[in-house]
């Protein structure tokens, strides 16, 4: 790793002693980096050294932390700057072997402090030696600052796997940790062959580690710290990709730490560390933000285990690189849909043959053909049908729809059962989205064609 080192005229004495190494990583955060570099120079305890870690920012940052550290020349502020961007897990982790304190304290660049927090957290470790960690409790703060919730976890010194297993319940930035801690415990998980997306819960993975080796982490009840929730980090802390890949760690832990576990052992998901729709959820995040580097390796994870699905995230890798005439030359060698997360990928297909001059109607037709739903009639109503119904039972309701109202156009000898199925399934649909005359017309019309359909003749008499 190439980096450029800065301190602006100040020369770090290695043998200087610390009590506190606050470590910032950063990436185009320079709006709010004033904020949370005043924030440490507020602090009432003063023992204590500003490591920022730059992952390559493109913004102004390097110009606004230059001026901050010529202003406030007293105080022991440094700036690294490394080729990235890379993850977070990286300049943090470049920051804490930067580090001489005995104790780190990860500051999020988007982040800040409250005035005691450094004081209050030393004196509790300073008290409790026998203690690896501790946390508080924090504000949950707009971009402007404003309070909009107030995070305050209960949690019983024993309890913390029990907890941690389910969710995360502590907030990285609330931290103080001993070093060695971290570095028992190889610092803050960055890569993985398989899952190059787990740096992105680096924090959850480290107080799962700590948890699994029963290792004692402290929570002061106190709100010490402001996190900011913002356009930047909303999307993702609520997103399926976050909850998959939280598992995944869990996973990990389990496989990693079981001869440490006991009590909790049940709570664990005891089985494969992924799964293919995990993976090719983890893809289609990757993909979606055009981070094409990270999305291919889990297109190389199917190359040897399912060829079907292999071809068609190369086919939609490739699409969305703009190689049309590789992405075509993919797609036919993969005949079908696998799975629901591939409904989107419909429509973006579709673009795909417009794109290349192939009229709509036409575009359809080969998009089925392809796919291979266009064998025979009563294949294309059977396989036409399971898409619909798995597309249902995971909320795809338009694509849903479509297909099942495909299903009714299409005629067979043995139609009937299908035809009265996908009127079922429409009537539910439609009764979730609150359409309740849709709803009832197509119960009906299921009960017509079978009239022993015993879960629409109940949904009738409900309704009734």
């Amino acid at each position: 790793m190439n980096v450029c080192t800065q301190s602006f005229k100040r020369v770090r004495n290695l043998n200087e002693e610390v009590k506190i190494s606050v470590v910032v990583p950063t990436y185009n955060y320079a709006k709010f980096l004033p904020q949370c570099i005043q924030s440490v120079i507020n602090q009432t305890f003063k023992d204590w050294e500003l490591i920022i870690v730059d992952d390559g920012s493109t913004d102004n940052t390097e110009e606004i932390v230059k001026k901050i550290i010529k202003k406030n020349k007293k105080y022991r502020i440094y700036y690294y700057k490394i080729n990235g961007p890379s993850g977070t897990s990286v300049p943090l982790n470049y920051g804490i072997r930067k580090a001489r304190g005995k104790y780190i304290a990860w500051l999020s660049a988007d982040d800040y402090f409250e005035p005691e927090k450094l004081k209050i957290q030393y004196e509790f470790m300073s008290k409790n030696t026998e203690y690896d960690m501790c946390h508080t409790w924090a504000n949950i703060v707009d971009d402007n600052g404003k309070i909009i919730q107030v995070y305050k976890p209960e949690i019983n010194k024993n309890q913390y796997l029990q907890l941690l297993v389910q969710e995360c319940i502590i907030h990285g930035s609330t931290v103080l940790i001993k070093k060695v801690a971290v570095k028992e415990n190889n610092f803050f998980i960055d890569k993985s062959k398989s899952i190059p997306d787990i740096w992105r819960v680096n924090d959850y993975y480290m107080w799962l580690t700590l948890a699994a080796r029963d290792r004692k982490i402290g929570l002061i009840r106190k709100v010490l710290h402001n996190g900011r929730h913002h356009e930047g980090n909303r999307y993702y802390n609520i997103s399926a990709v976050s909850k998959i890949l939280k598992q995944i760690a869990v996973r990990m832990i389990y496989k990693k730490y079981r001869r440490y576990i006991k009590k909790e052992k049940h709570k664990f998901y005891n089985r494969n560390i992924v799964n293919q729709y995990e993976i090719i959820e983890l893809f289609k995040f990757n993909i979606l933000n055009l981070i094409f580097n990270t999305a291919i390796k889990y297109v190389y994870y199917f190359k040897n285990r399912n060829k079907n699905i292999y071809y068609l995230l190369l086919s939609i890798y490739y699409h969305y690189q703009g190689n049309y005439e590789k992405s075509i030359k993919c797609l036919k060698k993969s005949n079908r849909i696998i799975c629901p997360p591939f409904t989107e990928v419909i429509e973006s297909l579709k673009k795909l043959y417009l794109q290349l001059s192939i009229n709509k109607e036409r575009a359809d037709y080969q998009l089925l053909e392809l796919l291979g739903l266009k064998i025979n009639k009563f294949d294309e109503i059977n396989r036409c049908y399971s898409i619909a119904s798995l597309l249902k039972n995971y909320n795809f309701y338009k694509e849903a729809i479509q297909l099942f109202r495909h299903v009714l156009s299409i005629g067979t000898d043995k139609r009937e059962v299908y035809h009265a199925g996908a009127y079922f399934h429409l009537g539910d649909i439609f009764l979730k989205l609150n359409l309740k005359k849709q709803s009832r017309d197509h119960f009906y019309k299921c009960l017509l064609i079978n009239p022993a359909h015993k879960k629409a003749r109940k949904y009738i008499n409900i309704k009734n």
